[in-house]
């Protein structure tokens, strides 16, 4: 255990609420123009693709069916990865959903249980469905065949398997609703059209948005460069930011909504700008965890999904509620609501610090719905404290040249400070092409690393497929991704300081010290130092014990016994200061907790 320097003295507290940084200028309407001209501008088309044919295999009575799968090729796609033949993938996949399947009958399969519900469902699977880029071959989609016919007699599809072309293990499995129930039915020719049609259409990049282009973390991160990752982010929810077509459909045919959502191939598959709210979700969720509080759910407004964690709808219905900031709407409304788009990090970071409670309706919704949405706030719903702290982040660009150590490598230490002492950062992302742009889209920061030799934080984030079956995630998978420190615009920390309580377990010097977080639960300590004054002056670290009797040693979870030297008791004079330590519940200023205690006032354990 490290030892922590007691005479650090704890600065007051931090206002609440708030950002450091100016806010951008919007003086300058040239800026402006451009800015919205990018935002506008045209998409990028994804590559087409093209189908080998499957051969006839079976294995424990489910089969796969012998077919070509056609579709148009794209003269200028190689693929860059050394692909498994028909049949090798076909017998990989019957053999993984064999080993899935008996996850519904008491096997091993860790799946939610609406989709292993599903997965009993599935007879066989059917001739696969490349999906291209321009590097190649980057999965193939397998048809999943219900034991459900239609009306000609034909079987039906209840969704697609996502398999890896050189390994032929299952990156997804189909995704269902809630109920287990299949997202659609069709028959295989059906699907093959409109997988066709959809990964023909102009459509932005999978996970995308205009002037945004995060780099994938393709390499696992433990081994990335000076990589420093949060513990349990992997646990965060999977939250899909792209809206499912189907679900889009049924809402604009119930007239669920005053205006129709606008998401189809026809308008470009644009997602909804709201990536502030998700990122925001993500913070409560990972505090909701460390603090053993339970995760809520709701229904995904975008696709009809259930979901864990905070609803990014609920914060954002709050930001819009609350007045704060959006992209005049002249220049920019977001693509799917007509909604304006938030642009200022601060008001997320205030929701999620001092929530305004009570019930709060969905105003996109119609008045003659009969089951309208009430969003229900209350003052702990997201776990945080009170307060959050914005980090000065040093200027970087051109006023920055030349300097040593340079503005990155100072960000990435400040940072990764951040990350240690706070826990999950909210951060706001500038445009990749203008240089001092509105930060339009933000990030739940979980970690710092070298990418590509780029000092670049890291966060988790998930997007569909843009209507090819959707999305990859299966249930609750994410991708990491990554953007260089240097096109952070804001950045919030939200600390939670520890609590420290101490107890007199019995006549004489023996003391139990509790340490939690705000919620109550117990924390502990990664050092803890004590020191003894008055007539009699001693310290002593975690684990150790000096020669007067003074030593401190864990008992539980959170709690240390605390004895103190047989003659200290009788002393009114003697004080004990408890310096605890634990990452992520560091004080607002990066330190400790120090807390001080009068002996003759330590009340007995009740």
């Amino acid at each position: 255990m490290r030892k922590i320097d007691l005479f650090i003295r704890v600065q007051g507290p931090m206002a609440p609420g708030g950002s450091s940084r100016a806010e951008p200028s919007f003086n300058s309407w040239v800026l402006l123009l451009v800015v919205a001209a990018c935002l506008l501008g045209p998409f990028d088309l994804l590559a087409q693709a093209a189908g080998p044919a499957s051969p006839t295999s079976t294995s424990a009575g489910v089969a796969t069916t012998a077919s070509t799968a056609t579709a148009p090729v794209s003269s200028q796609s190689t693929s860059t990865v050394s692909l498994l033949d028909p049949a090798a993938l076909s017998l990989s996949v019957t053999s993984a959903l064999k080993a899935a399947q008996s996850g519904a009958s008491g096997g091993s399969h860790a799946g939610p249980p609406g989709e292993l519900q599903f997965l009993s469902r599935i007879q066989r699977v059917g001739a696969p469905y490349p999906v291209k880029t321009d590097a190649g071959i980057e999965r193939f989609l397998f048809p999943a065949i219900l034991s459900a016919s239609d009306e000609g007699g034909q079987d039906l599809v209840g969704g697609l398997i996502h398999v890896k072309p050189d390994t032929g293990k299952v990156l997804a499995w189909p995704s269902v609703d809630a109920q287990g129930e299949p997202l659609f039915l069709e028959t295989e020719s059906a699907l093959r059209t409109r997988l066709t049609s959809q990964h023909a259409s102009p459509a932005p990049p999978p996970e995308s948005e205009p002037l945004y282009r995060p780099v994938p973390v393709t390499t696992a991160p433990a081994t990335l460069p000076d990589v420093y990752l949060l513990r349990g982010w992997r646990r965060l929810p999977a939250k899909s930011q792209d809206p499912r077509l189907a679900w889009i459909d049924l809402v604009n045919r119930q007239g669920r909504y005053r205006t129709l959502l606008r998401y189809s191939p026809e308008e470009g598959l644009e997602p909804p700008r709201q990536s502030m709210s998700v990122a925001a979700s993500l913070c409560a969720d990972w505090w909701r965890a460390r603090l053993g509080l339970p995760h809520r759910t709701y229904v995904n407004w975008l696709t009809g999904m259930r979901e864990l964690g905070a609803n990014p709808r609920e914060l954002h219905v709050q930001y819009l509620f609350h007045g704060k900031p959006t992209i005049p709407m002249a220049l920019l409304t977001d693509p799917v609501t007509g909604e304006g788009v938030p642009r200022v990090l601060a008001g997320f970071s205030q929701i999620l610090t001092a929530p305004t409670t009570g019930l709060l309706p969905d105003p996109l919704e119609a008045d003659s719905i009969a089951d309208p949405m009430r969003f229900e706030i209350d003052a702990s719903r997201y776990g945080m404290e009170g307060q959050f702290k914005p980090l000065e982040l040093p200027p970087s660009g051109k006023k920055a040249a030349g300097k040593s150590p340079s503005p990155e490598e100072q960000a990435l230490k400040q940072v990764r400070k951040a990350l240690r002492d706070h826990g999950i950062l909210l951060a706001s992302v500038v445009s990749d092409d203008v240089e001092e742009a509105i930060a339009l889209h933000g990030v739940a920061v979980i970690g710092v690393a070298r990418v590509a030799d780029v000092p670049s934080v890291l966060f988790p984030e998930l997007r569909g497929d843009r209507g090819l079956d959707y999305p990859l995630q299966g249930m609750g998978r994410t991708r990491l991704m990554s953007v260089p420190i240097s096109k952070l615009r804001d950045v919030h920390a939200f600390p939670h300081p520890l609590r420290l309580q101490m107890t007199r377990l019995a006549q004489g010097g023996r003391l139990l010290l509790s340490v939690s977080a705000s919620s109550g639960r117990a924390i502990d300590l990664d050092a803890l130092d004590v020191q003894l004054g008055g007539k009699q002056q001693d310290g002593v670290s975690l684990g150790g014990r000096t020669l007067s009797g003074l030593s401190a040693s864990r008992v539980q979870r959170g709690r240390y016994l605390i004895t103190v030297p047989d003659a200290a008791p009788a002393d009114e004079t003697a004080r004990l200061t408890i310096a605890a330590d634990a990452e992520y519940h560091r004080n607002p200023d990066g330190k400790p907790t120090v807390s001080s205690f009068l002996l003759s006032e330590i009340p007995d354990v009740p």
